[in-house]
């Protein structure tokens, strides 16, 4: 499969999986069809979105971050670049790698 998908696109497939239709306000996309082996169109950018909390981190702070991918490029924006995506590496000695159990 070559074609974009998105989490948005899960409820819209098991709703047509089991016979139903999508909601109109829906912005997913059902898979059934790539599934299939048919080209879906209507898609050629997906946009991305993490926030990604570790207990390693002062605060619980997130690591955000926002992508936008095409068949060509991915540009991918740290929107906190001084945070570690996995952590403080300070906290790591201080909580260790099971948090506080």
């Amino acid at each position: 499969i070559h074609d974009f998908v998105n989490l948005t696109d899960l409820a819209p497939t098991f709703l047509e999986a089991a016979g139903l239709k999508p909601l109109p306000e829906m912005t997913g996309q059902s898979w059934l069809g790539l599934l299939a082996g048919n080209k879906q169109s209507g898609r050629e950018t997906v946009f991305v979105e993490r926030e990604r909390h570790a207990n390693v981190r002062r605060g619980d702070l997130s690591y955000p971050a926002r992508a936008v991918r095409t068949s060509d490029f991915l540009y991918i924006r740290n929107l906190r670049p001084d945070r570690w995506p996995a952590g403080d590496p300070e906290m790591w000695k201080a909580v260790g790698p099971f948090g506080d159990c």
